[in-house]
């Protein structure tokens, strides 16, 4: 079956498993409220925005993470990064490593997805007795100097309605002072496609563009240059290419093309027929083949023009090669074919690349997601995160 599956990448979004770092206590007592309480909390931990050579981030995240539920986010010397095991039934916890996957760090705090700018931590959650998701920030600083876990707090910002059709909050993105984020309303058979912006600094908001569509679809936004860039489309896949200033303005139609992509650098990647494609966004490069993929994607990333994906064979009849297929994390040999960076694990989703470490939710027992991590090089084997 060649139609991508990229559906997948919203229902991703649906995930949510209470989960523990490796080598720390499970996540039993975690809180039920995320509000500060106003306690003492450890600040002792290095703290990368004292260093004179900080460089922070100005944006919250890469664009590929971002269209792949945040699960990683670099700032500095440190990886931040939501981990989920068998400790909990809910959502991951955010947790941080070394560049080099040492000085593993914890908390209890639970997290769907994260942006990380400027040493404060960005996430969406949904807390006990709430009934929307809320949308919180937690300096860094206040992670614990060793593998204590300590109860923090973040600060909520605003809240998410939930998706028509998934209940679920969508990928947040954070560019300088404003957090943005996309939420489908509907009236009769008319959908609203708003898009939001919230001031980081006290959690005003105001719309960017709402969309009203019938029978059609809008794609996540990609940040480059001080603009977005998306697309709509209905579902018999004409569409057209869209870009808009961060404040709703200057809305230009920019082409035809309709397909779920991902922004790095000014090239435009995305996936069709069986073949990646790219282009330049800027100089108006004709599109290049560069590589290939099985007949079913499941998702895809991209760091630095190096491709990573999953494969996701639909139906009951799956042959046993195919499920071996569905098993591993891929990316492209040097002549554009696919190449495993490993194999043997349960079904693999939501790849996000930090630093050097790529990494991805695989399905346990009872398809409860566990998070692993893997040397994007491909180097050593696949390890608890």
């Amino acid at each position: 079956m060649k139609k991508i599956i990229s559906i997948l990448l919203a229902l991703t979004l649906c995930l949510g498993l209470f989960a523990g770092c490796k080598n720390n206590d499970a996540a039993s007592s975690s809180p039920t409220s995320q509000e500060d309480t106003g306690n003492d909390v450890d600040t002792t931990s290095e703290d990368d925005t004292l260093d004179p050579n900080f460089v922070p981030n100005t944006v919250g995240n890469t664009n590929a993470n971002i269209i792949n539920n945040s699960l990683a986010a670099q700032e500095g010397s440190w990886i931040y990064y939501i981990s989920q095991d068998e400790s909990s039934p809910t959502s991951g916890v955010i947790c941080r490593q070394k560049l080099d996957g040492t000085e593993l760090q914890s908390s209890y705090i639970p997290a769907l997805s994260l942006n990380v700018i400027n040493g404060v931590i960005y996430y969406t959650t949904r807390v006990a007795n709430e009934p929307s998701y809320g949308i919180y920030k937690l300096e860094t600083k206040q992670f614990a100097s060793s593998d204590k876990k300590l109860q923090l707090r973040g600060k909520k910002l605003g809240s998410i309605p939930g998706v028509v059709g998934v209940d679920a909050p969508t990928p947040i993105t954070v560019v300088g002072d404003w957090l943005y984020y996309l939420y489908c309303t509907s009236s009769g058979k008319t959908s609203f496609y708003n898009f939001i912006r919230i001031k980081t600094g006290d959690g005003k908001a105001e719309p960017v563009t709402t969309c009203k569509t019938r029978d059609n679809y809008i794609s996540h936004f990609n940040f480059y240059k001080d603009r977005f860039y998306y697309y709509q489309k209905n579902f018999e896949g004409a569409g057209k290419f869209y870009r808009i200033d961060p404040d709703g303005e200057n809305k230009k139609q920019l082409s035809k093309f309709a397909k779920d992509f991902i922004l790095e650098d000014g090239i435009v990647y995305y996936a069709d027929g069986n073949k990646f494609y790219k282009f330049s966004l800027e100089k108006g490069e004709d599109i290049q083949e560069i590589g290939s993929y099985h007949d079913y994607l499941g998702s895809f990333t991209v760091s630095g023009g190096q491709i990573f994906f999953t494969a996701s064979p639909l139906g009951d009849d799956v042959s046993e090669d195919d499920k071996l297929i569905e098993k591993c994390v891929f990316t492209l040999d040097a002549s554009g074919n696919p190449k495993a960076l490993c194999s043997s694990m349960e079904i693999t989703s939501n790849l996000s690349v930090a630093g050097d470490w790529l990494f991805f939710n695989i399905s346990g027992e009872g398809n409860k997601p566990f998070t692993y991590k893997i040397n994007k090089n491909g180097q050593g084997q696949p390890e608890k995160a």
